[in-house]
């Protein structure tokens, strides 16, 4: 007995002192986060430009499928038809793809029929474990693919790999896919870091990223494209022009076009958490040293990659709307603990919203 009492009186004061400094904590940061939003100090983010965003707010979400579900989709499919959208492109986000760590990249000599059984393997286990949260499923595509008739839908696979070569190099292969299209107008739509391959695109297109297939953008060049991103970093810059035009939807909670606070992530309190951190410096060190290298040169032009400080001061701007486009900040009603909304982060994909955002787009490109 006085054993079990010498083990339970220092754990009780001990559980009773860290409780105490989370709670000292927890009212001290909430107390620096109302002085943010009452006074604006200038370490946070500038405002974007009048006109160039909208915060939303929380509007209704159609009931998945109902009939009127149904219809919409329907009226939006051939809204797209009357466009000339005859083929939609997905791109997943980072860790959502066929080889997120470059591990394949590192074994190059892995039989094919192996690199395909654990490509197949790892999407079908991130849709068990993640379901339609924060990436494109199979479900999801084909639900759409049945609901616009009229309209090809397209799964553009890449590594998803979290850093610049592995964006750079998805970039150059959906420039060489658009390159084959005979169409003239077409819809590109990325969630997450996916976003910053359509801003390489752009950057590839303008002449300020070398390409080294000049047929290919020669054909592009002329083509309509039209970007929509989906809870995109504000990272990459797109260069647009008359034939390119970008939309950004964001999951935004708060009355400011500023990133959440701290106190709100675990109930997904103030918008997508992960939009707001995937800023410059928060990329991953590949283990192939040549792709390090690579990554490194890139920087020049394309900012910090894997840098641990720049991350954390940028991520106290709480920086939300990126710079070109337009941004559409919108509350999704998508409270909930973080694990289950993947820090506000997996909304942009559930099949649910699908009508949401099919709305939103189709009334600001066409």
């Amino acid at each position: 007995m006085i054993l079990i009492n010498w083990v339970l009186i220092p754990l009780a004061i001990f559980l009773a002192i860290t409780l105490l400094l989370g709670v000292t904590l927890f009212i001290h940061q909430r107390k620096k986060e109302k002085y943010e939003d009452t006074y604006l100090p200038d370490y946070l983010e500038k405002f974007p430009k009048p006109g160039t965003y909208q915060i939303i707010g929380l509007s209704p979400i159609d009931p998945y499928k109902s009939p009127d579900w149904q219809n919409m989709m329907a009226m939006i499919s051939k809204r797209l038809k009357n466009h000339q959208i005859q083929k939609i492109i997905f791109l997943n986000g980072t860790f959502m793809g066929e080889d997120p760590f470059d591990v394949l990249k590192a074994l190059p000599y892995l039989p094919i029929s192996l690199k395909k059984f654990i490509i197949r393997l790892s999407r079908f286990l991130r849709e068990v474990i993640f379901k339609d949260g924060a990436q494109f499923t199979r479900d999801y595509l084909e639900t759409l693919q049945r609901a616009l008739e009229d309209v090809q839908i397209i799964s553009f696979p890449w590594s998803s790999t979290n850093h610049h070569l592995g964006r750079l190099e998805a970039a150059k292969r959906l420039l060489e896919l658009l390159a084959s299209f005979e169409d003239q107008r077409i819809l590109l739509i990325a969630h997450s870091h996916g976003g910053q391959c359509l801003a390489l695109l752009t950057q590839l297109l303008s002449g300020a990223m070398e390409s080294d297939r000049p047929s290919d953008l020669e054909k592009v060049k002329n083509k309509k494209l039209d970007l929509l991103t989906l809870g995109m970093p504000p990272r990459y810059r797109f260069h647009l022009g008359p034939n390119l035009k970008c939309l950004h939807l964001i999951n935004h909670k708060t009355k400011y076009p500023l990133g959440g606070h701290l106190t709100g992530l675990f109930n997904t309190r103030d918008g997508d958490y992960i939009q707001q951190w995937g800023v410059d410096g928060s990329d991953n060190i590949s283990p192939i040293p040549e792709v390090n290298k690579i990554n490194k040169s890139l920087q020049e032009k394309l900012g910090p990659g894997m840098d641990p400080l720049v991350w954390k001061n940028l991520i106290k701007k709480r920086a939300r709307v990126p710079k070109d486009g337009h941004s559409f900040l919108i509350d999704y009603d998508d409270n909930g603990f973080f694990i289950n909304t993947l820090l506000g982060h997996a909304i942009y994909t559930r099949k649910k919203v699908i009508l949401k955002n099919f709305k939103i787009l189709v009334d600001f490109f066409y």
